[in-house]
C-alpha cells in the first residue's frame, strides 16, 4: 500500500492529470518487487489533477500507473523522486515524465506493452519453425537494446537503469519465443499420448536455460509471472520429471492448480513461491470459472504466507468462488425456465417455436466467454427495459457438454431469470451461418425476435448499451 513517510526505500511521485478527469487512477503495487497488474491501489488526486504518490521498495521496479485507459511507466529505484504527467492533447492522451534517467524512462515508454507478451506473437509474422522465429525475435530484440545502449553510451542513463532494463528485456523476448513453442503445445493432447516434437522442446527448453525463470532477478520485470506460467507448464507436461499419470489423476480430481503451486514451491524460492501462487489465485479467479478448488488454495497460502502483502488483493476474488459454490447447492427459480427437449433442436427457427407468441431478447454466450459474464452486471436494468416493452429473454449457451454443470450453476450464481437453452452441435452450426462472419462467432452476442419467430435485429445492443437497446426495441412491431 502506498505510505506517506520518506526514507531511503521511499520512491515519490508527484504527478499531474491535464485536459480530463479520469475515470479511474490507479498504481500497481509491486509484491515481492514483481509488479503483477491485477494489485491496484487507488490514487486520490486533487481538484487542480495533482497527485502524490509515495511507494516504498527495497530494489528497483517497475511502477505502472493508469490514468482511465492510459497507463504510464516508471523504472524506480528507492530513494528517487519523479515527476509525472498524462496530458490530454489532439485527441491523444501523453505520459510525460522527468528524474532520474529521463531519457531512457521515456524510451521504455515508447516500447510494446501488450498486457499479455503473446499478444505480440501474431504481429512477428509466419515462420515456418523455430529457427526462423527466433531469427526475427532477436532482431526486435537487439534493436531496442541498441538504443538503450546508445543512451549509456552518451552518459544518459546510469549502468544500473540499463541493467534493470536488460533484465526485464530478457525476460519480455524469453516470454515471447516460448510463445512459438506453447502455440504449438496447446494443439497436443500429452495426456493421450500424442507426441510434442522432440526438437521443438529442444529448442524450448533451451530458452529456460538461457534465462531461468527461477533467477530472482526476473521478478523485476512486468512479465515473469507469463514467462514462469510456461516454464511450469513445461516442467510439467514435457520434462524428464514428468509424471502424466499423477497429473491427469489430479485433474479427474478438480485439483489442477493445487498441484501446479505445489511444483512450483518446489521450484522457486520462498518468495518467488508465493508471488507466483498469489498472482495465480488472481489471474484464475479474474476469469470467473469459479473452481471450488481456489477456495481450499487460498487457504492454505493465507495460513503459510499470512504476512503477505498479496492477501487483501485475493480477498475480493476468492469470496466470489464461495459465494458460487454456495448458492451451485440452491435450486433454481421459479423464473428459470429451460427449454423442453433441448436436444432435439438443431435450428433457431426451432428453437424460436418453442416461444412463438413471444418477444424476445437472445443473449449468446457461454461459461468461457469474460465479456458475456462481465455484461451480466447489467441484468438488472436489462430486465426492467424487457418487461416494459413485453420482451422476454433467452439464454443460448454454447458450451460443450463437458460443461453442462458449470453452465447450469452459472444460471443460479447471476440470478439469470429467462428462458435457457444449451445449443448443441447442429444449434451452434445454425448460430454461426446466421452470425454470417466467416465461418465463425463472436460472443458475447444478441439478437430481438418478434412474435412470430422472425429475428428484427441480429446485432442488438448490449445490456451495458441499454439507451440504444431501448431505441432498438421500440422499432420492433407489436
Amino acid at each position: 500500500m502506498a505510505t506517506y513517510g520518506t526514507d531511503n526505500n521511499t520512491v515519490t511521485i508527484k504527478g499531474k492529470i491535464v485536459g480530463f478527469i479520469p475515470t479511474r487512477l490507479q498504481y500497481v503495487n509491486p509484491i515481492n518487487g514483481f509488479p503483477f497488474p491485477g494489485f491496484r491501489d487507488s490514487i486520490v488526486f486533487n481538484t487542480d489533477g495533482t497527485f502524490l504518490l509515495q511507494v516504498q521498495i527495497e530494489q528497483p521496479t517497475v511502477i505502472t500507473i493508469y490514468a482511465s485507459s492510459n497507463t504510464g511507466l516508471i523504472i524506480a529505484e528507492p530513494g528517487e523522486s519523479y515527476s509525472v504527467s498524462f496530458e490530454l492533447k489532439d485527441g491523444k492522451t501523453l505520459f510525460n515524465i522527468s528524474g532520474p534517467n529521463e531519457a531512457g524512462q521515456k524510451l521504455y515508454n515508447e516500447l510494446p506493452s501488450p498486457y499479455l507478451v503473446q499478444m505480440e506473437f501474431g504481429r512477428i509474422g509466419e515462420a515456418e519453425n523455430f529457427s526462423l522465429y527466433s531469427e526475427k525475435v532477436n532482431l526486435r530484440k537487439d534493436e531496442q537494446v541498441k538504443k538503450f545502449q546508445n543512451l549509456l553510451n552518451r552518459g544518459l542513463i546510469t549502468k544500473t537503469f540499463f541493467n534493470q532494463v536488460m533484465i526485464d528485456r530478457n525476460c519480455y523476448f524469453s516470454t515471447l519465443l516460448s510463445t512459438f513453442p506453447f502455440v504449438k503445445y496447446t494443439k497436443v493432447d500429452i495426456l493421450r499420448n500424442e507426441k510434442f516434437p522432440e526438437e521443438l522442446k529442444k529448442q524450448w527448453g533451451k530458452v529456460f536455460e538461457d534465462n531461468p525463470p527461477t533467477d530472482p532477478r526476473n521478478l523485476f520485470s512486468p512479465r515473469w509471472f507469463e514467462y514462469t506460467r510456461y516454464y511450469v507448464e513445461f516442467i510439467q507436461y514435457l520434462s524428464d520429471t514428468s509424471d502424466l499419470k499423477s497429473l491427469e489423476k489430479s485433474l479427474r480430481k478438480g485439483l489442477q492448480y493445487t498441484g501446479e503451486i505445489a511444483l512450483s514451491e518446489k521450484l522457486f524460492s520462498k518468495k518467488m513461491a508465493e508471488t507466483y501462487a498469489a498472482s495465480l489465485i488472481y489471474e484464475r479467479c479474474l476469469q470467473k470459472k469459479f473452481e471450488k478448488e481456489w477456495i481450499a488454495i487460498f487457504e492454505k497460502i493465507n495460513v503459510k504466507y499470512p504476512q503477505s502483502m498479496a492477501i487483501p488483493y485475493l480477498i475480493p476474488m476468492v469470496n466470489p468462488v464461495a459465494e458460487y459454490q454456495k448458492l451451485a447447492k440452491t435450486n433454481f427459480s421459479n423464473q428459470m425456465k429451460f427449454i423442453d427437449n433441448a436436444d432435439e433442436i438443431k435450428t433457431l427457427e426451432e428453437c424460436m417455436a418453442k416461444l412463438k407468441g413471444k418477444k424476445i431478447y437472445v443473449d449468446v454466450w457461454a461459461t468461457w466467454c469474460g465479456p458475456c459474464k462481465v455484461e451480466f452486471k447489467y441484468k438488472d436494468s436489462l430486465d426492467i427495459l424487457l418487461k416494459s416493452k413485453g420482451f422476454e429473454v433467452l439464454y443460448i449457451s454454447i458450451d460443450k457438454q463437458d460443461k453442462e454443470v458449470q453452465w447450469k450453476e452459472m444460471i443460479k450464481f447471476y440470478k439469470l431469470d429467462g428462458h435457457h437453452i444449451r445449443a448443441g452441435k447442429e444449434f451452434q452450426d445454425d448460430l454461426i451461418r446466421i452470425f454470417n462472419k466467416n465461418g465463425t462467432i463472436a460472443i458475447p452476442w444478441y439478437l430481438l425476435i418478434d412474435e412470430q419467430g422472425k429475428i428484427i435485429n441480429k446485432d442488438a445492443a448490449r445490456p451495458s448499451e441499454i439507451e440504444t437497446l431501448e431505441k432498438q426495441i421500440k422499432m420492433v412491431k407489436n
